[in-house]
C-alpha cells in the first residue's frame, strides 16, 4: 500500500482526456496548474463529506447510548476518535500529494513540533 507508484493522478489524466477530446493545445492550457487546484478542491470536499458522515454516525450512537452520567465519557471518547480520524485523513491526503508539497507539510509539522 505504501510502496505504490503513481505515474499520474486522476485529475491530470482527466484533463488530458478532455484536452484531447476538444482538440485543445496542451501548451496553451496549463494542465499542471489547473490539476493541482482541482485536486486540492476535490480532496477538501471529500474530507469534509467523510468527516460530516462520520460525525452524523457518531452522534447517532452518542444519542442512543448516552445518559446524564456517561455523557462526559462519551464526549471524551468522541474527541479522541475525531482526532484520530482527522489525522488519518491528513496522512492520506499527504500520501497523494506530489513530493515537493509533501516536503512542505513535513517542514510545517516539524516547525509546529519545535514551537511546543
Amino acid at each position: 500500500l505504501l510502496d505504490r507508484i503513481n505515474k499520474i493522478d486522476p485529475v491530470t489524466r482527466g484533463l488530458e482526456i478532455i484536452l484531447r477530446l476538444f482538440d485543445m493545445d496542451p501548451v496553451t492550457f496549463d494542465a499542471a496548474f489547473w490539476s493541482q487546484h482541482i485536486s486540492f478542491i476535490l480532496v477538501g470536499v471529500m474530507m469534509a463529506t467523510t468527516i460530516r458522515g462520520f460525525l452524523i454516525r457518531i452522534m447517532a450512537i452518542f444519542y442512543e447510548y448516552s445518559s446524564i452520567d456517561s455523557s462526559n465519557h462519551f464526549v471524551l471518547i468522541l474527541g479522541q476518535v475525531m482526532g484520530m480520524y482527522f489525522v488519518s485523513c491528513v496522512l492520506l491526503m499527504r500520501m497523494s500529494l506530489p513530493e515537493e508539497y509533501r516536503i512542505c507539510l513535513l517542514y510545517t509539522s516539524d516547525a509546529a513540533d519545535e514551537e511546543d
